[in-house]
Parts: structure tokens; C-alpha cells; sequence
């Protein structure tokens, strides 16, 4: 349809000054636009990086309207700041909002504190936000949830369209009652997606809610297999009934034993489900001060607050931070109700948020499916080895690994390792294993030796020593592998192919302690793995048997953020030699470790 046509339709009795005005306008609009012409400047972007928010089409059904336009956004509104306000965004030089609420929906201020959605900046006040048509609410809440956050519109959710039962569960189909634009937390939703409700235990039950379409990315079976072993194993004598509802789509399960409903993503207030290609959003109910433990790696009470916990799963290399991400990743949490233990497991390794409010449980994450296992327990020891049975039991440690260690940063030569050796026999203190860090290493290169501070040979022999003693030697090894033509490990590994790459099939370049360096890709099992072990053993025939690889910084960690060459700002040993150690020093307390040991490094490489 024409824009004439479209204008046209839209319009209901017009009067004839009416008409002819319009008609006057429309010929000059037809006009302008096909020269080219422009007659109300478009606001700037505020930077020049593109939101990846999929805007709704001005075509689009719940779009394509011309008269009756509900202001979203304000003077000035960019492309962008519409496509974050789920609003529609057409240009147009009739004098009408460019950024319009979706037609049939409501803007609410009244959401929950969970999915607030921030709309300005620090130090905002109420006027303030006012003026960017957004809501305000300063009532302090435990989340740190912005006081100037977006309206937001009701999400309609999924509806069932068929369903299949079998002896080993559900498979169900269910579409979105929106089409592609029901939602738009933060893109299009997926219209079809697919459940699959699987009996695999008594005690452990699995729903997994795919796009029914197109392949998303999973962790795969070989990183994280399904015992086959347990699988279907008394199936028919399980402890749990799941149910579900057709519109919107809910599920729930239930404990046959005791009635107690252990996961039900019916939650007031919350929308039902969202899935989109970069967002994922589903919610539990949880009873009054709910008990729930895990949800790690973090440094905080063993109890996570039910009043409010907002817990990052984003693996990284962090000096242990209070309430923050740390270096593992494990959406798992184990929950006591009425001495009962029941735990709910989320399968999926993008980075998310699980957020504890009051009477309920917020899982968000930014890719991947949906892919939960819950355990019945019932005690909480019975949890735990159900929930190690699927993601496989912790390694059995050797003895000696149990004893006492002497770990330290910052040696200066092995005479100094040494010589604490000889300390602890002469002051008869145990002692099972010795932790040498990177001191050790020529420039910071994995498998190499510092000959004129730790020369290999005096590395052997105090290895020899200790194995005499019945101890052990630990050496610190960093996945980064330099990028240096002439250095084994780089050569080995470029001819190996096992280093992880872009889309465009270039090795990603990083940087760690010895400058731009390479990371081998350890989901390419076979090649990667032979690769690392060929590396290790060489270790170990050059210093002796009791020796064993610390493995560090494999979160991975990075010293550049996003694109890096050694051209990129950040800490750069590489460069850096003659810089002032003061240079990288922060004021915060949570980095006080790493600033000393940056400050360490740069001083001995200035040596």
C-alpha cells in the first residue's frame, strides 16, 4: 500500500476543507520526499553504537497507524531510546509523534520492582524524569532497581496449541499470543516455541522450552552429559505431577508426597514467559522468607536474602568482591520448605541474573534456551547427589592435595622458594605441597623457565628435594598463550588449529601477563585437549613426577575490554615496562590484591 493509500484509509468522513488541506499536504510531502528533501530535522543518536533491539516495522499491524498516535517518548527521542521503550518509531512530516505506543496496549508505571528498566541517570530527580515521560518511584528496594524506570506494557505470553502425552512425559507446542511483536522486552519475540516435559527419574523431572524453528545454541552433550544410566530409571513411582496451563502457557510441579508445589511460573504481577533471541524471561513463586541456598560462585551469606537477591551469572577473573560475580558460574539453587529440600537447576551457560524478591524467583537470561531440571530430594543431602549425578560427581583429590601448602605471589628467584622449604622442616611445621606463581616463567610464557631467576635446572632440583620428603610442587599455568612466531606453544597450536575464533574465522586476540596472546578453544575436545596434554607432560619430564599444573585465569580472564590489539587502552605488560607503577593503581578495596600484584609485575619488568 501506497503511503497516499495508507494516509487515506485512515481518515474517516473528512470534511472537504479537511480533504482539501490534506490532499495539498500530501502532494507536498509526496514531493519533498521524492527529492530527497528534508523538512524535520531527526534527532541524533546520543552514541554512535546501535541498539540491538529489534524495532517493530512501521508496517507492522500493531504499528501502522497514522492519527491517534500515543506519545512514548519526548522532544528530541532518538531511534534507539524508542526501540528501548518496546515503542513504535515511523518519521513522518505530518505533525505527529514519531515514537508511538503500540496500538491496544496499555504503558504501565505500576511494575514490578524485578523488571524495572532503567530511564536515567545518576543523580535524576523526579521532574527530571518526568520531563523523559518516564515513571518515578524513590522508595528504597534491595535490588538497586533505578527510581526513574520505563512504562512498560502488559506481556500476553505463549498460548498451547497442541499437546502429546507419552510414558516418559509431554511434548507441547504453544505460540505467542502477540505474534513476533507480543512482548518486546528487548526484540522480537519467538512465535513458536516447543516444551518438553521429561519424566527421567522418581525424583528428578526436566522441562526444556526450545524455539521450535530454528536451532539455538545449547551446552553440548559431550561438555555436559545426561547420565544415560539414570535416565527412565523408576520413572512411574515419581514423587512430582506436572501440570500446565494453555493461555497463557504456566507450568507448575508439584510434590505427590506432600502437595507442596515446588516450581509454578504462574506469578502475579509477572509476565508468563518471554522469549526472544537475546532475552529470556521466566518466574517461580516462592513462599513467605523462602530458604534458598546457592546460586554461586559469590562471596555472601550462606542464606541468599529472600527480600531481595540479584545474583550474576558471568564467570570472571574478580579479587572475590562481595556480592558480586566471581570466577564460576552455577545457576543452581537448593530450597528448604518445611524441612523438606527440593532443587531447581537452570541448564544453560549465558550470562543472566537470578533475582530473590519476595514470594518469588526471577530467572533473565541473554541467550540460549530455557532448560530447567528440578530434584525432589527430599532431604537436603539427597538433593545434592541428584543434582551431581546429572552434572557429574566432584574428582576424588589425591591424599597429599588435602595436606598443608605453602602458596605465595611475588618470589624473586628460587632461592627464596628454597629457602622457605628449609624454614618449615627447621621450625617441624607440615608442609605436603609447594605454589610457585608466575615468577617462575620467562616474560610470563606458559612452559618456560626465567633462567636467571628460576632456572630450570634449580626448579628440578628443589622438585627432587620435596619428592624426597613425600611432597609435591605446584607451577601456575594461564591458558593465554602469547602470540609469538618462534614460541612452540604458538606455533604448535596455529598448525594444531585449536585456538577459539571469530566469525570470521581469525584466532580472537586477547591479553593477559605476557601481552597480545591467543586462547586454545577447549570445546574442540579432541585437538585442544591432545594439545594441552602434550604441553603438560613436558612440564612434568622437565622438572619430575610431583609436579602439578595450577591452572589459572580460564575464566577467560582479559586485560582488554571488547576488541583488542596491543594498540587497545588497559594494562599492558608487554608495553608498559617503564611505567609507574602508581599508573594502575584504583581506589578500590576490592582490587587492592590485583593493583599489588600489577604494581609487582611492572617494577620487575622495569628491572
Amino acid at each position: 500500500m501506497s503511503p497516499t493509500k495508507r494516509l487515506l484509509s485512515a481518515w474517516v468522513k473528512p470534511s472537504s476543507l479537511t480533504l482539501a488541506l490534506t490532499v495539498i499536504l500530501l502532494l507536498s510531502t509526496t514531493t519533498l520526499v521524492a527529492q530527497g528533501r528534508q523538512q524535520a530535522p531527526q534527532a541524533q543518536p546520543s552514541s554512535p553504537a546501535a541498539s540491538p533491539i529489534i524495532a517493530p516495522p512501521a508496517d507492522d499491524d500493531v504499528c501502522a497507524t497514522l492519527w491517534g498516535r500515543q506519545e512514548c517518548g519526548f522532544l528530541g527521542i532518538t531511534k534507539d531510546g524508542c526501540q528501548q521503550r518496546q515503542c513504535c518509531w515511523s518519521p513522518t512530516l505530518v505533525p505527529v509523534p514519531w515514537c508511538f505506543q503500540k496500538k491496544n496496549e496499555e504503558y504501565l508505571c505500576a511494575v514490578d520492582v524485578v523488571t524495572r528498566r532503567d530511564c536515567g541517570y545518576l543523580g535524576i530527580d523526579a521532574k527530571q524524569c518526568s520531563d523523559k515521560n518516564c515513571c518515578w518511584d524513590p522508595t528504597p528496594n534491595n535490588l538497586n532497581a533505578p527510581f526513574c524506570f520505563l512504562k512498560q506494557h502488559t506481556c500476553k505470553g505463549y498460548e498451547v496449541k497442541s499437546a502429546e502425552d507419552s510414558a516418559t512425559g509431554t511434548l507441547i507446542h504453544i505460540s505467542s499470543l502477540g505474534g513476533s511483536q507480543g512482548c518486546s522486552r528487548f526484540g522480537q519475540d519467538i512465535p513458536n516455541l516447543t516444551v518438553h516435559i521429561d519424566h527421567e527419574t522418581e525424583s528428578r523431572v526436566r522441562v526444556k522450552i526450545i524455539d521450535s524453528d530454528k536451532k539455538r545454541y545449547e551446552i553440548p552433550d559431550f561438555a555436559l552429559p545426561n547420565p544415560e544410566s539414570s535416565a527412565r530409571r523408576n520413572a512411574a513411582k515419581r514423587d512430582y505431577i506436572v501440570k500446565y496451563t494453555k493461555s497463557p502457557f504456566t507450568f507448575s510441579v508439584t510434590r505427590v508426597s506432600t502437595g507442596e508445589v515446588i516450581f509454578d511460573s504462574s506469578v502475579a504481577g509477572m509476565d508468563s514467559l518471554v522469549y526472544e533471541d537475546e532475552y529470556l524471561e521466566i518466574s517461580s513463586v516462592l513462599p513467605d522468607d523462602a530458604n534458598i541456598y546457592g546460586l554461586g560462585e559469590v562471596v555472601t551469606a550462606f542464606r541468599r536474602d529472600p527480600r531481595g537477591t540479584r545474583q550474576t551469572m558471568w564467570a570472571r577473573d574478580a579479587a572475590t568482591p562481595v556480592d558480586e560475580n566471581l570466577y564460576g558460574s552455577h545457576p543452581f539453587h537448593l530450597e528448604m520448605r518445611k524441612g523438606v529440600a527440593h532443587g531447581v537447576f537452570l541448564r544453560n551457560s549465558n550470562g543472566m541474573d537470578v533475582i530473590i524478591t519476595p514470594k518469588k524467583i526471577t530467572y533473565k537470561a541473554i541467550g540460549g534456551i530455557l532448560d530447567f531440571t528440578i530434584f525432589l530430594g527430599p532431604q537436603p543431602n539427597d538433593v545434592i547427589t541428584q543434582y551431581t549425578e546429572l552434572v557429574g560427581r566432584p574428582h576424588m583429590p589425591p591424599a597429599w592435595s588435602l595436606g598443608f601448602h605453602q602458596s605465595r605471589y611475588g618470589y624473586n628467584n628460587i632461592g627464596e622458594v628454597e629457602e622457605v622449604v628449609k624454614r618449615y622442616r627447621q621450625e617441624k611445621l607440615p608442609l605436603d605441597g609447594v605454589w610457585i606463581d608466575i615468577d617462575y616463567m620467562d616474560a610470563f610464557k606458559d612452559f618456560t623457565y626465567d633462567e636467571t631467576r628460576f632456572p630450570q635446572a634449580r626448579i628440578r632440583q628443589l622438585a627432587s628435594d620435596l619428592a624426597a620428603h613425600n611432597q609435591s610442587m605446584v607451577l601456575i599455568i594461564d591458558p593465554g598463550i602469547p602470540i609469538l612466531p618462534g614460541y612452540e606453544p604458538y606455533d604448535s597450536g596455529m598448525k594444531d588449529d585449536i585456538f577459539i575464533k571469530t566469525l570470521t574465522g581469525k584466532p580472537i586476540e586477547g591479553r593477559v601477563w605476557p601481552g597480545q596472546t591467543y586462547f586454545p578453544d577447549f570445546m574442540n575436545t579432541n585437538e585442544t585437549w591432545a594439545y594441552w596434554q602434550r604441553q603438560l607432560a613436558k612440564t612434568r619430564a622437565d622438572i619430575g613426577d610431583n609436579v602439578y599444573p595450577w591452572i589459572d585465569m580460564n575464566e577467560p580472564s582479559n586485560f582488554c575490554s571488547g576488541a583488542c590489539t596491543k594498540d587497545s587502552p588497559g594494562f599492558n605488560p608487554a608495553l608498559d615496562k617503564e611505567a609507574s607503577a602508581n599508573a594502575f593503581l584504583t581506589n578500590s578495596p576490592e582490587d587492592r590484591d590485583k593493583d599489588i600484584r600489577i604494581a609487582s609485575e611492572i617494577e620487575h619488568l622495569a628491572r
